[in-house]
């Protein structure tokens, strides 16, 4: 039974449920989103760049340019949640209503931090260039030379994110150059988080059941990336049923995701490994 209640629980019981700290989706608007597909995988259809040529002589034939095509697959994976709802069971609860509600949102963000988790594991294996910890959290200059490999590869300047963890930011606000005002129009250490540096905008996640950002041996993988360089595909988009099971005398109360993501162009993603040790 996914709910248990105490002896105390029974006789005593707040009206509306408090939900216990998680985290929620934060990576939604980091990757292209795609709905509605269907079939085992998808095929996600790059073109590359080309070269001029001389013209050559007047009226002789123009010569075929070569033109590369590339097909990346993405493929999808299955996820569901079911925690139901004895009617006896919700009995010993004086609201009951307010329970299914507690239930849902523990669903949605749920299936919100999978979601996430779908783009952490494509830019995990997808990931074009490897800045090694060198011993260090975060740095300046790790930021620095994942900007210069992203800049190299002409990736553009407004869709930059990097996505790391709060060890990472504490690393960053002991350095100058992010804190004082003459390095940083934002007053870092008066909000007590950075939003914006080197043209990155930066996201922290905290632990997540899922996984979260990878971490081995102290070392954790955080990623600078490109808005464009990754996909992820929905074919079921993550949704919560609430439903009255008459046989099972019970509330289910059922979430599913069927979904997958991939990085489509790895040179847009760069691994910065920092140690946490």
């Amino acid at each position: 039974m996914p709910l248990q209640l105490s002896n105390a629980a029974i006789e005593q019981f707040k009206v509306d449920f408090e939900l216990k700290y998680q985290a929620a989706e934060k990576l939604g608007n980091c990757a292209n989103n795609m709905f509605g597909l269907r079939g085992d995988s998808y095929k996600l259809p790059y073109m590359g760049e080309v070269t001029t040529h001389s013209r050559g002589a007047y009226q002789s034939m123009i010569p075929a340019s070569d033109q590369t095509i590339d097909q990346v697959s993405m493929t999808f994976s299955n996820w569901t949640t079911n925690l139901p709802l004895d009617y006896f069971q919700s009995m010993e609860v004086s609201a009951a209503t307010n329970t299914l509600a507690a239930l849902s949102d523990t669903h949605s963000k749920a299936m919100a931090r999978r979601s996430d988790q779908l783009l952490i594991d494509a830019w995990n294996a997808g990931s074009g260039h490897t800045i090694a910890d060198g011993g260090t959290n975060m740095t300046v200059d790790k930021l620095k030379e994942a900007k210069s490999v992203l800049d190299t590869n002409n990736v553009p300047m407004e869709d930059r994110f990097l996505v790391c963890t709060p060890s990472q930011i504490d690393a960053l606000l002991g350095d100058n150059t992010v804190t004082s005002i003459l390095f940083n129009q934002q007053r870092t250490l008066v909000s007590g988080q950075i939003d914006t540096f080197l043209g990155f905008k930066v996201i922290t996640l905290g632990e997540m059941p899922e996984g979260g950002l990878p971490v081995a041996a102290g070392i954790r993988k955080c990623f600078a990336f490109s808005h464009s360089s990754t996909y992820r595909g929905y074919q079921i988009a993550p949704s919560v049923d609430v439903q009255w099971a008459p046989s099972w005398q019970s509330w289910l109360t059922i979430s599913r995701l069927r979904a997958g993501a991939v990085v489509g162009q790895t040179e847009g993603v760069v691994e910065i490994s920092c140690d946490e040790s």
